[in-house]
């Protein structure tokens, strides 16, 4: 009996050491240093262009929070988005990659644009992990209004975690004004 209890211990540590996690030496930090590049890199781009640049509302919380939102339209001055607001909203998503030149530019990732489903839920409460509605989205959301549309620049922490900084288009289509 003891001599089944060391084999079965023997066993154990032999074959544990070989089911070690294959990405425990991969370097995540060098994959973050990269996306915080990028998105700099990114973002630098987009204040020389003249359209975002004379913008009036611009949501700046890269240090803190890290995303950015540009308010492409206001919306309804009356119908702020308030946490715990019901949302409904259409969105693009793009990640943002380098180009043959090295050079950061948009890949669309998803959108719902094209059919007639909406992203809803509720301002501030997070659904899943996986859902349509990112961390960096909701952010932004707390300071649009109805029929508002934001351009919003986020780092991959805020969206899906693919370690590529993601930019969303959104437009507020309805709040419950309950």
């Amino acid at each position: 009996m003891m001599a089944t209890g060391l084999l079965t211990t023997v066993f154990v540590l032999v074959f544990s050491s070989s089911c070690d996690d294959p990405y425990r030496t991969v370097d995540y930090s060098k994959f973050i240093a990269e996306e915080a590049e990028l998105r700099k890199e990114y973002i630098d781009r987009v204040f020389k262009d003249s359209l975002f640049a004379s913008l009036v509302d611009t949501v700046d919380k890269r240090n803190t929070e890290g995303w950015l939102s540009f308010q492409i339209e206001k919306g309804s001055a009356i119908d702020s988005v308030l946490p715990g607001k019901q949302v409904s909203f259409k969105y693009k998503y793009y990640y943002v990659m380098r180009d043959a030149h090295d050079n950061p530019v948009l890949v669309l990732k998803y959108t719902n644009r094209d059919d007639e489903s909406l992203a809803s839920y509720t301002v501030g409460a997070l659904p899943s992990s996986d859902s349509e509605v990112y961390k960096g989205v909701d952010n932004a959301i707390h300071y649009m209004s109805l029929y508002g549309k934001s351009f919003v620049i986020m780092a991959h922490s805020l969206a899906d975690n693919q370690y590529y900084p993601v930019v969303a288009e959104i437009e507020i289509t309805w709040m419950n004004l309950d």
